[in-house]
């Protein structure tokens, strides 16, 4: 076998030399140590653990490579006599197995190590890579079963010998670094890591790592060491890390972890050019980087965000004091400000900042942002038409924040959703803010539904007018939801579109795998978690005639109670479905309504549907639904024109929710029934009850 080395201590004593070549002096313990041992072969087994996720593939460390450089130690490094007690051996392409997870060659005369009265210890010779990482063996940084690396941002492998197998031939090594890697394009030329606990390890200036051969192969307990004696123990705890980087969009970067890292809050990752900072990424989920364990991020370019530290919070920006309290009577996911009342001009509304129909926090607000703003047509919406200015603010420490928006000095009718984000600009939650441009009023249809409801599905601007030969517009349509999430999405450009309304601020996708390799989880066709669904507002979990909601239950919405996921404001809910009433009938609405001496009327070239109980007219849009079978990358508005889909506050067999089906192609086929979670359909409030 080809092998070469070098020896770390190239001018000797001729006494000295003369000594170690028969018997040397241990000048530590002030005793003899005759483990000089003999030239022997010897392999080297790169790291097997079947349980490890560390690869290499992108760059090729996946085994030993020719090159590769390793630091073998028995006794301290730094004794007089040193260049017996240490050998640096570099790894030809002949040393190598075919497989590159093992190398075997000859290693010349070594001081092996005593282990002074050790038990239960089965080796005598310690191994490092890389050979270059180990701190300067000068000062006795590395002895026994310790080894010392001052460069610990790259690959770390520990490895031993075991005395009890082929004479103590053979070294099997272990990972000692947990591994972050990410793809990144940009005009970056560093990167800055943390965790967001602010108290995490990292790295060392000194990494200590205690490897030995006992009952189990790595004294894993001991990595990293910092104890005493016996061996150097970790110094200078880095809570920080930073790096060079490639920000090309293809170069695999990697961060290491020399003995892994616990981030029990997340981390973030911080782009800088010049030791400027121009972009960050991160999450507020935990994540565990053990010891030969890889958390891969994939391209995280289109999550780069860039980071406006917290405004000051006054009463001019906008003016939270004196604000009307949207929630002053119940907080929800969503707040009227009725866009035909002049007096609502550069008026400021406020509301908590409760996660819907609840008292509970969303957490600790950094940043508060128009999310996304429509007019709910194809006309392109300006920037901050809608609502102006949108600010926070707490009173106390203790107490619950505050989310405050100003109306513009010309009122727009339309929607916008405001999101509250946290410091990794990660979105606690959302609401949705709604400017009609018609008074919205109350309808008493407890004759066609057994409950008072609004008078146009939820998001809509101006009623559905009816009529001959009246054509229903499309701002009267309204927004679209999938059965169980409490944030919307447009409803359709223009009627016999499959395009959504045009929007400002935000972009509408689908879910796909991309989303699911950030997040870390693993998932089935487009589906999300809650969680991710509360901080995508703007993804649509596609999974055809299935479920958007990986673990989806039936309480989302509840027939029984308003939950905190309902999209309805203040007093108001989603509609239940009530079996006994003309419009929830599975067989015929139309039927149904004419037997209980009501009326109804249709048209499919108007594009709506009405049910009249003397002067109470309950009229329902053909807005179609977003489909969840087509795949596309945005979502796509089905039946626009041509059938109503609006959903239920209720799950048959707990699985598919309920919904009006509407179709004028059909008309034998207006009835309730079931159908996907996943599809966007609309929402007609009721008045909670």
């Amino acid at each position: 076998m080809k092998k070469t080395f070098k020896l770390l201590a190239l001018a000797l004593c001729p006494v000295l030399f003369a000594v170690a070549c028969d018997k040397e002096i241990d000048v530590v313990n002030n005793e003899e140590s005759t483990e000089l041992q003999a030239s022997r072969v010897i392999t080297l087994v790169y790291p097997s653990d079947p349980e490890t996720k560390v690869s290499f593939a992108e760059d090729g460390k996946t085994a030993w490579e020719a090159g590769d450089e390793i630091l073998i130690h028995g006794q301290k490094i730094g004794h007089s006599g040193e260049e017996y007690y240490s050998r640096v051996v570099t790894l030809s392409a002949g040393d190598i197995s075919v497989d590159g997870k093992t190398a075997t060659f000859t290693l010349e005369s070594i001081v092996a190590d005593k282990s002074w009265g050790r038990t239960g210890y089965k080796a005598n010779l310690f191994a490092a890579y890389p050979a270059s990482a180990v701190k300067s063996v000068s000062d006795g940084t590395s002895w026994y079963y310790s080894t010392g690396f001052d460069t610990n941002d790259i690959l770390l492998l520990g490895g031993c010998n075991d005395t009890s197998v082929n004479d103590g031939n053979t070294f099997t090594f272990m990972h000692l670094s947990g591994v972050l890697s990410f793809v990144v394009s940009g005009d970056f030329d560093s990167y800055e890591f943390s965790g967001n606990a602010g108290t995490e390890v990292l790295g060392y200036d000194v990494f200590s790592a205690r490897v030995d051969q006992q009952t189990t192969f790595g004294d894993k307990n001991a990595i990293p060491y910092s104890g005493s004696g016996g061996g150097i123990g970790c110094s200078g705890a880095k809570t920080t890390l930073t790096g060079s980087l490639v920000a090309d969009g293809s170069t695999v970067n990697h961060i290491f972890f020399p003995g892994g890292v616990n981030l029990s809050s997340g981390f973030t990752l911080k782009f800088l050019k010049g030791g400027v900072e121009q972009k960050r990424v991160g999450t507020n989920t935990a994540k565990n980087i053990a010891m030969g364990k890889y958390l891969k991020l994939g391209d995280v370019t289109s999550h780069l965000y860039t980071y406006v530290p917290p405004a000051t919070h006054n009463a001019s920006h906008p003016a939270i004091a004196g604000a009307t309290d949207l929630s002053a009577t119940a907080s929800a996911n969503c707040y009227i400000v009725d866009g035909g009342v002049a007096s609502n001009a550069e008026k400021v509304f406020k509301f908590k900042a409760y996660k819907g129909n609840s008292t509970t926090n969303v957490g600790t607000i950094n940043n508060v942002v128009v999310l996304w703003e429509t007019y709910n047509n194809e006309t392109s919406v300006t920037t901050n038409s809608i609502i102006a200015q949108v600010d926070y603010d707490k009173q106390s420490e203790n107490d619950f924040y505050e989310i405050a928006f100003k109306m513009p000095e010309t009122l727009h009718a339309g929607n916008a959703v405001i999101a509250a984000k946290d410091k990794n600009d990660e979105i606690l939650w959302s609401w949705h803010i709604w400017v009609p441009e018609t008074t919205v009023e109350d309808v008493d249809a407890s004759d066609i539904c057994n409950a008072t409801a609004m008078d146009r599905n939820l998001g809509a601007l101006r009623v559905t007018e009816t009529g001959t030969d009246v054509v229903a517009t499309i701002e009267s349509f309204g927004l679209m939801y999938q059965w169980g999430r409490k944030d919307p999405f447009p409803g359709a450009k223009r009627v016999n579109s499959s395009t959504l309304a045009l929007v400002a601020g935000a972009s509408f996708s689908l879910k796909d795998q991309s989303l699911a390799e950030w997040s870390d989880i693993e998932h089935v066709a487009g589906t999300m978690t809650l969680e991710e669904s509360i901080k995508n507002p703007t993804v649509f979990g596609n999974n055809s005639g299935g479920d958007w909601d990986e673990a989806a239950t039936a309480d989302r919405w509840s027939k029984s109670t308003k939950t905190i996921y309902d999209p309805c404001p203040p007093g108001y809910r989603v509609m239940k479905r009530e079996s006994s009433s003309v419009l929830w009938n599975t067989t015929n609405i139309a039927t149904a309504a004419t037997s209980a001496g009501l009326t109804w009327e249709s048209s499919q070239t108007g594009h709506w549907f009405k049910i009249v109980d003397g002067v109470n007219v309950l009229t329902f849009p053909l807005a179609g639904y977003i489909d969840d079978s087509v795949v596309t990358t945005v979502p796509y508005l089905s039946y626009i024109g041509d059938r109503a889909a609006v959903y239920a506050a209720y799950l048959s067999g707990g699985t598919d929710p309920y919904h009006l089906n509407i179709r004028e192609d059909k008309t034998d086929y207006h009835k309730a029934g079931s159908t996907s979670c996943a599809r966007g359909c609309s929402i007609r409030c009721v008045v909670e009850y």
